[in-house]
C-alpha cells in the first residue's frame, strides 16, 4: 500500500470545534502579546491533532509562514509561532512590526490527489491550497491564502508551487486541500456579534462622510478611499438603498440623500460633476437607482429625463430595466419593449425581472426567472451558488440576482426559486468579512464588508449594498 504524503499525516479529520478555536485564538492571543517584550509566556492549551501552520501579516504584508508537527499535539502550535518569528523569506518580522502582527493559524483538511486538469474544475480562490509530494523528498505546497493575497486561479497556484519546488508537478503527485483557520488580532474585538445583515449595514454606514458624500471603495489591506469611481453615483444609491431597508444609520443616510440630490440637480444644470456619467442612458439608469434607492427629490427627474431619453435608452437594456424597476407602468412603453425583446439574446436579466415585478408583468417574470435560476452554479461546482458570467464570480451580481429571485418569489413560491435563492445566499454569506475571518492582511475595519470577486481586497460599496439587500429576509 502506497503510503500518504507525510504533510496529509497532519491532516485534520473533521472541522475544529467552537471550543477548540477559541482555545487557538487564546493561546495565540498571548503569544502575540509575549513576542513584544518577551513577558509574560506561559504554555499553550491547545491540543488540535493536525499540523498547525502560523503566517504573521503587519501592515497589510505577510512577514513569514511556518508549520510544525513536531512533538506532542500541545506543543506544536507554539513550535509554529516561534518558527514562524524567525522565518527571514519575507522580509522576517521585525522591531517595527511586532505591534502590529496578526496570525492566520491553519490546519490542512479535505486532502485529495488531483491532475491540474481536474483542480481547475473545482478550485476555489481562497478556499483550496495545493501541494506536491515526491517519494522520499519533503513536501512542498502553497495555503488558500497564497491564491487570496497572490490573486492566483488554479493554473497559477499550480505554477507557483512548480516555481516552489524547482520541478514540475508531473514529478509528483499533486493534491489539493482544504484549512480550517482561525484569525488572531493581538486586541479583542468588542461589542455583540452583528448578524450578516446589521455588519454589512454597519460597513456601508461608514463609507458615508460628515458632508454626505458616500465613499466609492475601500482598499481592505491598507484601510485607504477611494472617493470617485465610475458609475460613482448610481453605486453609491446602492450604499443608501441598502441602508434604508436596512433601516439604520438615518442620520447619515439623510446627510447622504441631500448630498446624492445635489449632484444630480447640479450634474442636470450641466455643471461638471466628479464620477458623474455622460452617456444619456448611464444618466437616466443613475437618476432612477437614486430615486429607487429612496432620494426623493430626484424623482421628478428621473420620471422626466427618461421620457425625454427613451430611443437611447432602449438601446441598453440593463439600463432600460433600471428606469422600469424605478418607474413600472410609468415607463416609457419602447423602453420596456427593448428589455422583453432582450430576454431572448440575454436570459440572465436581473433587472428586467425586477423591472416586471414593479411593472406587473407576470408572463416577463417567468421568463426571466428562468433565466435566473439557470445562471445560480448547481450544488458542487466551483463557487455553488455564484453567478458566474465572468472569469471570477463577481458578489454583486450574484446579489443582484438573488435580489431579484426574492421578487419573483412574491409572486408565487416555486421550488427551483426557492432553491436558488438558498444557493445564492449561501456563496453571498461566505464572500463577507466576518469577525474572526476578517484576513490577516486586511484591516479589521473592514469586518462586515463584501469582497468584490472571492479573494479580493477590493471592498466597493455597491458590492456590499446589494448583498445586504440580497440578505434582507
Amino acid at each position: 500500500m502506497k503510503r500518504s504524503p507525510p504533510f496529509l499525516q497532519g491532516a485534520l479529520a473533521g472541522p475544529l470545534t467552537k471550543r477548540q478555536r477559541q482555545t487557538i485564538e487564546e493561546d495565540v492571543r498571548g503569544l502575540l502579546r509575549w513576542q513584544e517584550t518577551l513577558k509574560g509566556w506561559r504554555p499553550a492549551k491547545s491540543a488540535v491533532a493536525g499540523v498547525p501552520f502560523v503566517a504573521l501579516y503587519a501592515r497589510g504584508a505577510l512577514r513569514a509562514c511556518m508549520g510544525s508537527g513536531e512533538g506532542p499535539y500541545a506543543e506544536r502550535l507554539t513550535r509554529a509561532f516561534l518558527s514562524a518569528l524567525g522565518d527571514t523569506r519575507f522580509g522576517g518580522v521585525g522591531e517595527e512590526a511586532r505591534e502590529d502582527l496578526v496570525a492566520e493559524v491553519s490546519f490542512v483538511r479535505s486532502p485529495r490527489k488531483v491532475s491540474p486538469e481536474a483542480l481547475a474544475e473545482f478550485f476555489e480562490v481562497g478556499t483550496h491550497g495545493v501541494g506536491l509530494h515526491r517519494d522520499r523528498k519533503p513536501p512542498v505546497f502553497l495555503l488558500p491564502s497564497v491564491a487570496r493575497d497572490s490573486r492566483l486561479d488554479a493554473g497559477g497556484m499550480v505554477a507557483a508551487l512548480q516555481h516552489k519546488a524547482g520541478v514540475a508537478v508531473g514529478d509528483g503527485e499533486l493534491f489539493a486541500f482544504e484549512t480550517e483557520t482561525v484569525v488572531v488580532r493581538r486586541y479583542v474585538s468588542k461589542g455583540p456579534f452583528p448578524s450578516v445583515v446589521e455588519a454589512g449595514a454597519r460597513w456601508l454606514a461608514g463609507l458615508i462622510l460628515p458632508g454626505g458624500q458616500v465613499a466609492f471603495s475601500i482598499e481592505a489591506r491598507n484601510g485607504e478611499q477611494t472617493l470617485v469611481g465610475e458609475m460613482n453615483h448610481a453605486r453609491a444609491a446602492a450604499v443608501l438603498h441598502a441602508l434604508r431597508a436596512q433601516g439604520g444609520a438615518r442620520a447619515k443616510l439623510a446627510r447622504a440623500d441631500a448630498w446624492l440630490a445635489g449632484e444630480g440637480r447640479r450634474a442636470l444644470a450641466g455643471k461638471a460633476i466628479a464620477g458623474w456619467p455622460l452617456d444619456p442612458a448611464r444618466v437616466a439608469a443613475t437618476l432612477a437607482l437614486a430615486a429607487r434607492a429612496g432620494v426623493k427629490a430626484l424623482l421628478p427627474d428621473a420620471r422626466t429625463y427618461a421620457a425625454a431619453q427613451a430611443s437611447r435608452l432602449a438601446e441598453v437594456p440593463w439600463h432600460a430595466a433600471q428606469v422600469v424597476a424605478l418607474l413600472g407602468q410609468e415607463a416609457p412603453a419602447p423602453v420596456w419593449e427593448a428589455c422583453v425583446r432582450d430576454l431572448e439574446r440575454q436570459p440572465w436579466a436581473p433587472w428586467t425581472a425586477l423591472a416586471a415585478h414593479q411593472r406587473g408583468d407576470a408572463r416577463a417574470l417567468a421568463k426571466a426567472a428562468r433565466g435566473l435560476v439557470a445562471a445560480v452554479r448547481p450544488e458542487g461546482a466551483a463557487y455553488a451558488g455564484a453567478v458566474t458570467i465572468t472569469r471570477a464570480p463577481e458578489v454583486a451580481i450574484t446579489a443582484l440576482t438573488v435580489e431579484a429571485l426574492r421578487a419573483v418569489l412574491g409572486r408565487g413560491r416555486d421550488a427551483g426559486v426557492v432553491a436558488a435563492i438558498a444557493r445564492g445566499s449561501r456563496f453571498l454569506e461566505g464572500c463577507q468579512l466576518t469577525r474572526g475571518s476578517v484576513p490577516g492582511p486586511y484591516v479589521p475595519e473592514t469586518e462586515g464588508a463584501f469582497s468584490a470577486v472571492p479573494g479580493s481586497s477590493l471592498l466597493r460599496g455597491d458590492v456590499t449594498g446589494h448583498a445586504v439587500l440580497a440578505l434582507l429576509e
